[in-house]
């Protein structure tokens, strides 16, 4: 269970809306509102809120891995349509009826690629009907392969390579991409192998469907992070989904390189500041003259995701 509010993630927070504006232009194309929703809401339930509100998705699911918090997950659940179901992710998935309607599934982990993500995949991967979205999160920080105290480079390297190949198997390829063992490269790594695995474990599981990608996000609110998914389509679906251009309509979707969502943290004062200077068709100028200073990349990023910027207010009464 996730100990920390995903709510309180400025750069989570964004990519999760920018996932749901997708899935909003989906909805009367596939009806997701009848779609059931798997995750992991963990005691926050912040992706479920999401799902029935900006969807509204009635029949959702929330998998929980430890049993000391049961309770509490039981407790916190926003929506009486919310069941939790207690145990690790690879024996729950086989028991929910997957096959019976198409989902929404996100796997939302806590782990890094030492977790139960090839596992979960090719269930869900295997039993999901067409038109189902399938989405994973993972942690994405390059120490997970092994860490470089007393070793020299090539010691590490090696030791990194073994690592990434014990963890994706044959996915992973060779040669390794440049750079894809160090820190700022090797999320792009993880995002190519979650995809290709995605479009493996379809087309082995002996179905007809295919994996389509969609996204490819990167972000980091203290670790690195990777979210990556797409739909799983039979000819006819695939059909359905191209007509809704979503390429077009959506810059991130289905791009050729990883899409890094990195807003700055601002006060509410700041915010407003900025906001009273948007909508504008060309880079906003340094905010010097607002009386503080802001970095141009914070700048751009923030004009770029200024409309799904979290607003977090303490109120006291």
């Amino acid at each position: 269970m996730a100990t920390v509010n995903y709510l309180l993630r400025p750069n989570k927070n964004v990519e999760r809306k920018l996932i749901v504006d997708v899935l909003k232009v989906l909805r009367m194309e596939f009806g997701i509102d009848a779609y059931t929703y798997v995750g992991m809401g963990s005691m926050w339930f912040v992706d479920f809120i999401m799902a029935h509100k900006e969807l509204g998705i009635r029949r959702m699911i929330s998998i929980e891995g430890e049993p000391s918090y049961e309770d509490r997950a039981r407790f916190n659940k926003p929506y009486d349509c919310v069941t939790v179901a207690l145990g690790d992710s690879t024996k729950v998935l086989p028991g929910l009826g997957l096959e019976a309607q198409r989902s929404l599934v996100w796997l939302d982990y806590n782990s890094d690629l030492r977790g139960p993500w090839r596992a979960d995949l090719e269930i869900i991967c295997s039993k999901v009907p067409s038109g189902s979205v399938v989405i994973v999160t993972v942690n994405a920080h390059v120490g997970q392969l092994g860490q470089g105290a007393g070793k020299d480079a090539n010691q590490l390297n090696t030791e990194r390579e073994d690592a990434i190949r014990r963890y994706a198997g044959d996915i992973v390829p060779t040669p390794l991409p440049k750079d894809s063992l160090t820190n700022l490269g090797f999320a792009k790594l993880v995002g190519q192998l979650l995809l290709t695995f995605l479009d493996h474990t379809t087309r082995v599981s002996g179905r007809a469907e295919r994996f389509l990608p969609l996204f490819n996000f990167t972000y980091s609110d203290g670790a690195p992070m990777v979210t990556v998914g797409g739909m799983i389509a039979n000819a006819a679906d695939a059909g359905r989904l191209h007509a809704c251009d979503l390429s077009a309509r959506f810059e991130f979707v289905a791009a050729p390189e990883q899409y890094g969502i990195e807003v700055p943290a601002l006060t509410y004062k700041e915010k407003l500041a900025l906001d009273q200077l948007l909508p504008a068709g060309a880079p906003l100028a340094p905010v010097g003259a607002l009386g503080w200073t802001l970095p141009d990349a914070e700048l751009r990023a923030y004009q770029r995701f200024y409309k799904h910027y979290p607003l977090f207010v303490e109120s006291h009464s």
